[in-house]
């Protein structure tokens, strides 16, 4: 993908993940995706890369000239979007959000009442 001036995602139905997109952002090519799902979650449009109307080509076309002809926002994009995802999915990002996850599992569990004091007040 490093080798691509550029990667299109043109899915005309959502994603739930896009990890071509991801793999692409983290290569340092700038992007253009469809704007359905799970993508506009990964893309901030004009930031980390380009968003555009599923179904639409010339939205598409267009976008894919702005890219090819603008160096300055092609290398501004292929920036943000590589430090986007090394910050974004990390390792050290995703043990966080594992720890967040047990402190959220843990606290909900310390609520929960007791099955053996719940049977002491039923009798």
């Amino acid at each position: 993908m490093s080798a691509s001036n550029l990667v299109v995602h043109s899915a005309i139905e959502p994603e739930p993940f896009g990890r071509v997109i991801a793999e692409s952002m983290f290569a340092g090519t700038p992007v253009i995706a469809s704007q359905a799902g799970g993508v506009t979650e990964i893309i901030e449009h004009r930031v980390t890369g380009l968003l555009v109307n599923p179904k639409n080509t010339t939205e598409l076309c267009n976008a894919m000239l702005e890219l090819i002809n603008s160096d300055e926002l092609t290398s501004s994009i292929s920036r943000s979007a590589k430090q986007y995802v090394c910050r974004q999915f990390s390792i050290e990002n995703h043990i966080e959000k594992i720890q967040e996850l047990y402190v959220k599992i843990f606290r909900h569990r310390e609520q929960r009442i007791p099955i053996s004091s719940v049977d002491e007040q039923v009798h």
